[in-house]
């Protein structure tokens, strides 16, 4: 799924994220639309019950977020900047 498709949950997620970093620290979360469906201890029994309860079901949307709550709602990628000077031809004639 594409953050477009999970847009409803990530605005969601990131709506309640203060509360659900101090009520549910370390814990996973599955949010389907707006609703906050349930909280788990463990990743896969929060993905599997979302399976069972959204994907399964033909809900509308059918997307789900599973998500640790405290965690960044989309992930934070980091690249290094390489930044070269290449030599001018008149350095290195040929």
């Amino acid at each position: 799924m594409t953050e477009k498709a999970l847009a409803e949950e990530i605005a969601f997620y990131e709506e309640h994220f203060e509360e659900y970093r101090r009520k549910y620290a370390g814990q996973y979360l599955l949010i389907h639309g707006a609703e906050l469906i349930g909280v788990y201890d463990d990743e896969l029994e929060a993905d599997y019950d979302g399976y069972r309860q959204v994907w399964r079901t033909g809900t509308e949307g059918r997307g789900y977020l599973v998500k640790k709550a405290g965690e960044p709602a989309m992930p934070i990628v980091e690249m290094p900047i390489v930044a070269r000077t290449l030599p001018s031809d008149a350095e290195n004639p040929t």
